[in-house]
């Protein structure tokens, strides 16, 4: 269960033309040592961009879009990159930033055109900043997974699921490490049979 977070980005269309070769007569291409610096290729014109702040140009670049997060793009053998644009709370004008501690994974900054805007993972993931998702808590190396979701489990039931304290929701322990689950809409879990049941049938669930 994961949940991928996008930004739209504009175009920077200031663009400078350079002493660079056009493999074809239109396209983009990478530039020699930089990552977020690309070539597109007008009518066999060659003009050098620069990828906003944050954002790098997609090595594997085939349509659309041509910039992505860091995350995204491989640098190898072209790792500059341009000096960052702090604004803000932001450290670079785009870009995803995990921005709670070990045990408050799930709130992180998304930074669009310089302006940050809080977010929220849904209940019981984390954010991953090596993947820009949100990931089980346990799957995060940043993430205190116990801490973050108030339970441990029984060091001699790795495998176990266990009441959560709400009816609707429950924790399953996979290799040791807690993940908080959800019941289906109108169920509970019933932690005699370690199962979402109809919650009409669930001590005090009614």
């Amino acid at each position: 269960m994961k949940t991928t977070w996008y930004v739209a980005a504009a175009l920077l269309l200031f663009a400078v033309s350079c002493e660079c070769q056009c493999p074809d007569r239109n396209g983009k291409y990478p530039v020699p040592g930089q990552c977020d610096a690309y070539v597109e290729c007008l009518d066999g014109i060659p003009y050098q961009r620069t990828c906003p702040d944050g954002l790098l140009f997609k090595d594997n670049y085939r349509r659309g879009y041509p910039c992505g997060y860091p995350q995204e793009v491989n640098c190898e053998g072209r790792a500059a990159t341009q000096s960052p644009q702090p604004s803000g709370e932001c450290p670079r004008k785009f870009g995803l930033f995990a921005i709670g501690g070990p045990n408050d994974c799930g709130t992180f900054m998304n930074c669009a055109h310089g302006k940050s805007h809080i977010q929220i993972c849904p209940e019981g993931l984390a954010f991953n900043q090596d993947t820009l998702e949100c990931d089980w808590p346990d799957l995060v190396p940043t993430c205190d997974a116990e801490a973050y979701l108030g339970f441990r489990c029984p060091d001699n039931l790795p495998e176990s699921r266990h009441a959560s304290g709400q009816c609707d929701k429950y924790f399953v322990c996979l290799n040791g490490r807690p993940r908080l689950l959800r019941c289906p809409s109108k169920e509970a879990f019933n932690p005699d049979t370690w199962s979402c049941e109809d919650a009409r049938n669930v001590r005090n669930c009614v």
